[in-house]
């Protein structure tokens, strides 16, 4: 110590000596590319399983036939594969024109730093929303084109949807409501479950049960919806 009695550590001397052979710094380059592979898997896997889903619930409503639960077995079947890939490009077209619409409009105001990203957000507003909605009504039917082999190519996508956003608007309302109903169902059982008391607690529990059970097999009801529309139009 400098001074007697007080002993000065330097503040290097206070932190935790990390190995350098543990964690992420030791894998080698194959065990990086292995873990981000398995990372990629376990998140294209469910989402492909819900697009096969997805796949049966949209043919079983237009083809009127029996919902076909052996496209599980095949969630790399080939509609499958194209519905997952439809998705995915309207996605990434939303996102890059949202990323380009705000972008602008961050560009044209005066501040810096991160209070231009939250101006622009806000000064795009007017013109962002207004048209993703509009986007999101004019593409939301090409996935369901696709499964049912109505839509070869890009030229026939629009076509397809074309003088049908009302009607498309309408159900998105009315799936929007029943969700709205839906996210109440189990937040009421919740919050009975959070007051004390074991019955209570009991109540709650049974609740948020049934509330399941009521909301899982309805979860997929804007897919059904927009499917009876396809199939009305097609």
């Amino acid at each position: 110590g400098l001074l007697p009695g007080i002993d000065f550590i330097s503040p290097m001397e206070t932190l935790p000596v990390i190995p350098a052979d543990t964690g992420v710094i030791g894998l080698s380059m194959g065990g990086i590319i292995i873990a981000g592979l398995i990372n990629l898997a376990a998140l294209i896997l469910p989402l492909l399983a819900v697009t096969a889903m997805m796949v049966a619930m949209i043919r079983s409503v237009v083809f009127q036939e029996k919902l076909d639960t052996t496209i599980f077995s095949k969630i790399c079947d080939k509609m499958v594969l194209k519905v997952f890939m439809t998705e995915l490009i309207i996605t990434l077209l939303l996102t890059g024109i949202m990323v380009i619409i705000v972008g602008a409009a961050t560009l044209l105001t005066s501040s810096s730093g991160s209070e231009a990203m939250l101006l622009g957000l806000l000064f795009s507003l007017p013109v962002l929303i207004p048209a993703i909605i509009y986007l999101i009504l004019r593409l939301s039917l090409i996935p369901i084109g696709v499964a049912v082999g109505d839509i070869q190519c890009a030229s026939e996508a629009f076509p397809k949807t074309k003088g049908q956003l009302f009607n498309v608007f309408k159900v998105f309302v009315l799936v929007f409501l029943l969700s709205i109903i839906f996210q109440l169902m189990t937040q009421i059982p919740t919050f009975i479950m959070g007051i004390e008391g074991s019955a209570m607690s009991m109540v709650g529990f049974i609740l948020l049960f049934a509330a399941m059970i009521i909301v899982v097999p309805l979860h997929n009801i804007g897919t059904i919806s927009m499917s009876h529309l396809y199939k009305k139009i097609r």
